[in-house]
């Protein structure tokens, strides 16, 4: 079997291999575009953020189905054996006619069973099959929906260019029908003492800035330390981020430890935090 990685990583994986594990403390989604000669995976945190592009293919080799689906198992079971998945949506099955269609129906059957068996083990998730045109119509604009063209790679363009193939964008499309239906975006909000070891980079700044769109909203949670919510959010997403904060809820360390007294003219302000 064939796997990618993103656009560039790509190497044949057999039962047996190793691979390093996703490493992320968000909440994850997982979004499949089923099928044997390429299959896209997506997977995202609940705030939209896409963390990995997975394809796998058993095209032009002598694999069997059965084999197949024990290979896409085995490396996704250890892929995603460091994250929480809390949810997960494979495209659902489109009937043609003619007896080409009917093996190709047969083959995927197949590999949609292998999968919702692997998630219902690993996460006790019920697998969400999505219907073709559900997807189509939530997500892609009139105009894209046309059952006779990949609306997906329009609507997707840039994607596509970068992908060459319409799998993934179908399965980007999927991952964006599983978020809207999850209802309003989730906030991070800590709570636990985390350890995050990279650098970043931390400030406090006029409270208006906690309405910016570009920053990736959070809650400050005032029980926890400055450095407990600052670690805590680092290791759910990659985006810099901002909340508002109360200064004087504030540890009061922090007030010798980053000199913020002096630049600070409001009870409130927007704290930001960036990785480096």
């Amino acid at each position: 079997m064939i796997v990618k990685i993103g656009e560039t990583i790509k190497f044949e994986f057999n039962y047996g291999d190793t691979i390093m594990p996703l490493k992320s403390r968000a909440d994850i989604i997982v979004a499949i575009d089923p099928g044997k000669t390429n299959m896209a995976v997506i997977v995202g945190t609940t705030l939209t953020e896409v963390l990995a592009i997975l394809q796998f293919s058993g095209a032009g080799s002598k694999i069997e189905t059965e084999e197949y689906c024990r290979d896409v198992k085995y490396f996704l079971k250890q892929y995603l054996s460091q994250v929480k998945v809390v949810k997960v949506g494979m495209e659902e099955s489109v009937t043609y006619k003619g007896m080409q269609y009917h093996k190709s129906s047969l083959v995927l059957t197949h590999i949609r069973g292998a999968l919702i068996d692997l998630f219902f083990e690993l996460f006790n998730i019920k697998v969400e099959k999505v219907n073709n045109w559900t997807w189509k119509s939530a997500i892609l604009p009139q105009g894209y929906r046309s059952q006779s063209e990949k609306g997906s790679t329009r609507y997707l363009e840039n994607l596509y260019k970068q992908y060459g193939n319409s799998d993934v964008t179908d399965a980007v499309c999927i991952y964006l029908y599983l978020l809207e239906n999850m209802g309003e975006i989730s906030m991070i909000c800590c709570d636990n003492k985390e350890f995050f070891d990279q650098e970043y980079s931390m400030g406090f700044y006029d409270a208006k800035i906690a309405d910016s769109d570009i920053l990736q909203k959070f809650i400050y949670n005032y029980d926890y330390s400055l450095v407990d919510n600052l670690n805590y959010y680092l290791n759910r997403t990659s985006r810099p981020g901002v909340a508002s904060v109360i200064i004087e809820q504030i540890d009061k360390e922090v007030f010798d430890n980053y000199n913020i007294a002096a630049d600070v003219n409001s009870k409130i302000v927007g704290l930001v935090v960036a990785k480096k």
